[in-house]
């Protein structure tokens, strides 16, 4: 046998022995490569703005206004001429100024508020006897405060029978500043 035909039949042999049962003879070489590549991205952005924007501008603008006025019901009325003032005068200065005995060139007369008030001191030059409302200037009110040389006035504190209190010259006083009322 020739080397050939060994060579041919030692082939033979080996593709029978290797042989699935089927004639062909061929050399089939499947190479499957499969490759899956999935790649599988889901990218969900959602954005929700919601702007809300609410502008209450309420302007409420009360304006309450008390109109309470309170009225102290205890506090004295204003000292007045008839009531307080002309009975002091009379109780404590009459022995000397009366129509009968005018001292001072001031008599109080019977009622006396009208040689008083707004009436021209004798013994002062440009002072009344009583100036409503100014008791500085109120010639009656600085002689019984022993300040008459204050306005170059002259003589002594009265009333001469003694002096009068506190509480009657402060009484005194708020008359004239209450503007002398009759």
């Amino acid at each position: 046998m020739s080397l050939a035909r060994a060579s041919l039949l030692a082939l033979l042999l080996a593709a029978v022995a290797c042989d699935d049962g089927g004639t062909d003879f061929t050399d089939d070489t499947d190479v499957d490569t499969d490759t899956d590549t999935d790649t599988d991205t889901d990218t969900d952005t959602d954005t929700d703005t919601d702007t809300d924007t609410d502008t209450d501008t309420d302007t409420d603008t009360d304006t309450d206004t008390d109109t309470d006025t309170d009225t102290d019901t205890d506090t004295d009325p204003p000292p007045t001429w008839a009531r307080d003032i002309r009975p002091l005068l009379q109780s404590r200065c009459s022995g000397c100024h009366t129509a009968g005995g005018i001292s001072g060139g001031m008599a109080l007369g019977s009622d006396g508020y009208d040689v008083i008030v707004e009436v021209a001191s004798s013994q002062a030059s440009g002072v009344d006897r009583i100036a409503p409302g100014d008791p500085d200037n109120s010639y009656l009110f600085l002689k019984v405060t022993n300040r008459q040389a204050e306005v170059d006035g002259v003589g002594v504190r009265m009333p001469r029978g003694g002096m009068l209190s506190a509480s009657e010259i402060d009484l005194i006083e708020d008359w004239i500043l209450a503007d002398a009322p009759e």
